[in-house]
């Protein structure tokens, strides 16, 4: 949270009929906590100071070099095998992608990582199940999942396959509290969706990746950009500028 919204909500929480907190003596207590290491602070791109708590901030750091390190090697892919096969997919079934969601379908071929992002009715549905379907095509093995059941049962119906929520997915362990799946014990899969990704959190987020094979596809199908959400804003948006 930027330190300017931090001071004001302190503020307002703390403020009674008898006494208001001054904004001087917020700050001295943020700069205080900084020091001992309970709270830690960073300036982002427009130089304003942001807090964070210590386990978002390290995780949040972490994911963003997990993903790095998963960008760094990119698949190779016959982009012109994958053109040709969207050709006769379209004309077979009498279709037409626009330009951007034809750029999408073939950028699915071969990133480690994408984000299939935009609001209602610009053509996400129809592009992931090209996308499901062109992987079917290179041979894949497909997971789908979603934060919710009922996001998960629309993804099943959309691409006719089964589809998951991400706890289940990952095969979360009432007892341990935690998943199964992990980089230790990575989910099988070669292609992975994740649909109404905008409703990760950054920890469930974190064991997504995490648990991902080495040279899997991931896809992130999202109504709302990243860069909206001051959780992934300093390190994980500018890996995708």
């Amino acid at each position: 949270m930027p330190q300017s919204e931090l001071i004001e909500s302190v503020i307002k929480l703390l403020t009674t009929e008898s006494h208001q907190p001054t904004e001087e003596a917020v700050a001295i207590i943020i700069k205080d906590m900084a020091l001992a290491d309970e709270l830690i602070r960073e300036r982002d791109e427009e130089k304003r100071l942001l807090c964070y708590k210590p386990t978002y901030f390290h995780t949040e750091q972490n994911l963003a070099q997990l993903i790095r390190q998963r960008l760094e090697n990119p698949v190779g892919t016959d982009i012109e095998r994958v053109r040709g096969w969207i050709e006769r997919f379209t004309a077979s079934r009498r279709i037409q992608l626009s330009e951007q969601q034809r750029q999408a379908v073939e950028t699915a071929a071969y990133s480690k990582i994408m984000i299939l992002t935009g609001g209602p009715g610009v053509g996400k549905t129809f592009t992931t199940h090209t996308i499901v379907s062109l992987w079917k095509a290179m041979g894949k093995s497909i997971a789908l999942a979603a934060p919710t059941g009922r996001a998960a049962q629309r993804l099943g119906e959309m691409t006719g396959l089964e589809a998951k929520t991400i706890h289940r997915l990952l095969e979360f362990d009432p007892r341990s509290r935690g998943f199964k799946r992990d980089s230790e014990n990575p989910l099988p899969h070669t292609a992975i969706i994740a649909d109404e990704a905008s409703m990760l959190d950054l920890f469930l987020a974190y064991s997504l990746v995490k648990a991902v094979l080495a040279g899997a596809l991931l896809l992130l199908v999202s109504n709302s950009h990243y860069e909206n959400n001051y959780q992934y804003h300093c390190h994980l948006c500018k890996i995708f500028s």
